[in-house]
Protein backbone atom coordinates (compact mmCIF):
# COMPACT_ATOMS: atom_id res chain seq x y z
CA UNK A 1 0.00 0.00 0.00
CA UNK A 2 1.33 3.39 -0.94
CA UNK A 3 1.22 6.22 1.63
CA UNK A 4 -1.34 8.00 -0.54
CA UNK A 5 -3.53 4.86 -0.47
CA UNK A 6 -3.64 4.72 3.33
CA UNK A 7 -7.08 5.32 4.79
CA UNK A 8 -7.55 8.83 6.06
CA UNK A 9 -8.12 9.60 9.70
CA UNK A 10 -10.84 12.13 10.32
CA UNK A 11 -11.36 13.97 13.55
CA UNK A 12 -14.64 13.54 15.37
CA UNK A 13 -16.13 17.03 15.14
CA UNK A 14 -18.94 16.03 17.49
CA UNK A 15 -16.90 14.33 20.23
CA UNK A 16 -17.67 17.10 22.70
CA UNK A 17 -21.42 17.01 22.03
CA UNK A 18 -22.01 14.34 24.66
CA UNK A 19 -20.03 13.24 27.71
CA UNK A 20 -18.58 9.77 28.23
CA UNK A 21 -21.16 7.07 28.89
CA UNK A 22 -22.79 7.34 32.28
CA UNK A 23 -24.49 3.97 32.38
CA UNK A 24 -26.99 2.60 29.91
CA UNK A 25 -27.11 3.20 26.18
CA UNK A 26 -26.64 6.73 24.89
CA UNK A 27 -29.82 6.46 22.83
CA UNK A 28 -32.63 4.09 21.96
CA UNK A 29 -32.24 2.30 18.66
CA UNK A 30 -35.08 2.98 16.28
CA UNK A 31 -36.08 0.34 13.74
CA UNK A 32 -39.21 2.03 12.39
CA UNK A 33 -37.75 2.73 8.93
CA UNK A 34 -34.66 0.50 8.77
CA UNK A 35 -31.15 1.48 7.83
CA UNK A 36 -30.75 -0.52 4.65
CA UNK A 37 -32.82 -2.48 2.16
CA UNK A 38 -32.24 -5.61 4.26
CA UNK A 39 -33.50 -4.05 7.50
CA UNK A 40 -36.34 -1.98 6.04
CA UNK A 41 -39.72 -3.09 7.45
CA UNK A 42 -42.65 -3.84 5.16
CA UNK A 43 -44.59 -0.90 6.61
CA UNK A 44 -43.29 2.32 8.12
CA UNK A 45 -44.45 3.19 11.62
CA UNK A 46 -44.28 6.72 12.95
CA UNK A 47 -43.39 7.37 16.55
CA UNK A 48 -46.31 8.35 18.72
CA UNK A 49 -44.44 8.97 21.95
CA UNK A 50 -45.23 12.25 23.63
CA UNK A 51 -42.72 14.22 25.64
CA UNK A 52 -43.07 13.58 29.36
CA UNK A 53 -42.59 17.10 30.68
CA UNK A 54 -42.17 15.74 34.23
CA UNK A 55 -39.23 13.46 33.30
CA UNK A 56 -35.93 14.34 35.01
CA UNK A 57 -34.17 14.60 31.64
CA UNK A 58 -36.71 17.07 30.28
CA UNK A 59 -36.56 19.18 33.44
CA UNK A 60 -32.75 19.18 33.32
CA UNK A 61 -32.85 20.32 29.68
CA UNK A 62 -35.23 23.16 30.56
CA UNK A 63 -32.85 24.26 33.34
CA UNK A 64 -29.91 24.19 30.92
CA UNK A 65 -31.84 26.19 28.30
CA UNK A 66 -32.72 28.83 30.90
CA UNK A 67 -29.11 28.93 32.11
CA UNK A 68 -27.72 29.35 28.60
CA UNK A 69 -30.26 32.07 27.77
CA UNK A 70 -29.45 33.99 30.97
CA UNK A 71 -25.73 33.81 30.16
CA UNK A 72 -26.36 34.67 26.48
CA UNK A 73 -24.18 31.76 25.36
CA UNK A 74 -23.27 31.53 21.70
CA UNK A 75 -22.58 27.78 21.97
CA UNK A 76 -25.15 25.45 23.53
CA UNK A 77 -24.37 21.76 24.05
CA UNK A 78 -26.80 20.61 26.74
CA UNK A 79 -26.22 16.88 26.33
CA UNK A 80 -22.68 17.31 27.67
CA UNK A 81 -24.21 18.19 31.03
CA UNK A 82 -26.80 15.40 31.04
CA UNK A 83 -26.51 11.72 31.87
CA UNK A 84 -27.31 9.16 29.18
CA UNK A 85 -30.53 8.31 31.03
CA UNK A 86 -31.56 11.98 31.00
CA UNK A 87 -30.68 12.36 27.31
CA UNK A 88 -32.84 9.36 26.43
CA UNK A 89 -35.84 11.03 28.12
CA UNK A 90 -35.77 13.95 25.68
CA UNK A 91 -38.09 13.25 22.74
CA UNK A 92 -38.77 16.78 21.50
CA UNK A 93 -36.96 20.03 21.94
CA UNK A 94 -38.48 22.69 24.18
CA UNK A 95 -40.45 25.48 22.49
CA UNK A 96 -37.92 28.01 23.85
CA UNK A 97 -35.37 26.68 21.32
CA UNK A 98 -37.47 27.71 18.33
CA UNK A 99 -36.15 31.26 18.34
Amino acid sequence: MQPSDAPGVFSNRFADATPPETGGPARDRCTCVGHSVETRPATVRFHTERQDTTAPGWLRLIDLVDEAAAEKRTVFKPFVEMTSAQRRQVITLPPALRN
